[in-house]
């Protein structure tokens, strides 16, 4: 399957959250449509959850081929966002919710061993 492969993505810190980060995500999607790829994929560490938020507020989640989160072993996971229409990613909820609290954990806005926020 085609895909398009974000390598990195690097936005410098005074410039966060002002969209510019969005826009680039939007070109590369734009990029993937026109050339004929089926999803945008891209490599987050798990200590990242900047990053981690990041793609999942542009809609990336865990691609079918990423390593499970929690596994001591891993310490990424492997995001992706289809830009084919009518596809949308493979349902993964139970990892994607187990995603979802680790980038929690590490914005450290929430203690998944009580549940409270912090």
């Amino acid at each position: 399957m085609p895909v398009l492969y974000c390598y990195e993505l690097q936005i410098a810190e005074k410039y966060q959250k002002k969209g510019i980060g969005s826009l680039l995500i939007n070109i590369l999607l734009n990029v993937a449509k026109k050339t004929g790829m089926h999803k945008v994929m891209a490599t987050v560490f798990m200590f990242n959850g900047t990053s981690l938020a990041f793609f999942h507020k542009n809609g990336f989640r865990m691609d079918e081929s990423s390593p499970i989160p929690g596994n001591d072993e891993q310490d990424y996971v492997i995001l992706s966002r289809w830009v084919i229409p009518g596809k949308e990613n493979v349902t993964m909820e139970k990892e994607n919710h187990k995603m979802e609290e680790l980038i929690m954990k590490e914005m450290g806005k929430i203690s998944l061993e009580n549940g409270k926020t912090e």
